[in-house]
């Protein structure tokens, strides 16, 4: 689950780019704070759906089917789309 976050990055980074001017991925501000929200929105959907829950019968049951249940691989992939959420409001605000 971890190897997802810098492919859903820069897979979003580069369509952006698409329709912002400036192609570089850290020189531009407005590719950067858009990036980073898509993203993290994405990562942090990823990571609450492969969180285990307990269905009526008590088995801990995932949205994904070939996660062990009792793993905690959500738990990186919701911190680091907190994290990139967190820098791309602190990039809208400044």
């Amino acid at each position: 689950m971890g190897i997802l976050v810098p492919i859903i990055f820069f897979a979003v980074a580069y369509i952006v780019s698409l329709f912002v001017t400036g192609r570089t991925i850290f020189g531009n501000a407005t590719l950067m704070e858009w990036a980073c929200l898509i993203s993290g929105l994405l990562l942090l959907l990823i990571g609450y759906a492969s969180m285990p829950k307990r269905d009526n019968n008590g088995v801990k049951r995932t949205l994904f089917s070939v996660i062990n249940h009792d793993t905690f691989f959500f738990i990186p992939v919701i911190v680091w789309g907190i994290i990139l959420v967190g820098l791309s409001i602190f990039i809208f605000i400044r």
